[in-house]
């Protein structure tokens, strides 16, 4: 993200875990996340350069619908949750979901 004098990085590592709606199909999906994040801020003011850090977490419940056939397939997925940086607030996730090709069904 970047903003007038400098930029922030959002660096996160985490887990899903998922539950099929109904177990004979592939349909919709609900699940939660959980990562582990590090978010750094970086500006400069009059020629001075100014940095800082903050380690923290989220915690997301997620939905998602499975693209394709394939069991290992991609999903379209959203979510809402809460953050932790120091101050705790809330998150929305929107995305697509690519699993490892070594997954996917033949």
């Amino acid at each position: 993200l970047s903003f007038d004098g400098g930029h922030d990085a959002l660096y996160e590592v985490g887990a899903q875990i998922r539950k099929p709606i109904d177990s004979g199909a592939r349909s919709f999906w609900v699940g939660g996340e959980f990562t582990l994040s590090r978010l750094s801020t970086s500006f400069s003011v009059g020629g001075t350069d100014f940095s800082s850090s903050t380690n923290g977490f989220s915690l997301t419940g997620l939905f998602g619908v499975p693209v394709g056939t394939s069991r290992w397939g991609p999903s379209i997925f959203a979510g809402v949750g809460i953050s932790d940086y120091g101050a705790q607030g809330w998150n929305v996730r929107l995305g697509v979901d690519l699993q490892p090709t070594f997954l996917w069904e033949n």
